[in-house]
């Protein structure tokens, strides 16, 4: 009978462990995500990207495992991509004169 019970929890065993590095990415997307948020304050706009499909698909992925909108998403590598290119200066400005308006309202 304990064989009976044991062999219940193998597909979902099994599944786990296949699906183990999703898992621990959806678990802990929290934590890693708040290093990440910037708060940019400012009317925002809409904007029509093209890109390949499957980079799409990844990206629409990533935001559902992370918790994301996707226009976070883009913001956030607009920042990393002009903070890798010394732009980070520029970048800070931005963000500190957000967090004086914010602090203003």
């Amino acid at each position: 009978m304990a064989n009976t019970k044991s062999e219940n929890y193998e597909d979902i065993l099994k599944y786990i462990k296949e699906n183990e590095d999703k898992l621990r990415i959806f678990l802990s997307a929290d934590e890693k995500m708040k290093e990440y948020r910037y708060k940019i304050s400012g009317k925002k706009s809409s904007r029509t990207i093209f890109m390949s499909e499957k980079l799409q698909f990844l990206m629409n992925e990533y935001c559902i495992e992370n918790d994301l909108k996707i226009g976070e998403f883009v913001e956030l590598a607009i920042i990393e991509h002009l903070n890798r290119c010394g732009c980070g200066d520029k970048l800070q400005k931005i963000i500190d004169n957000s967090k004086l308006k914010n602090m203003g309202e």
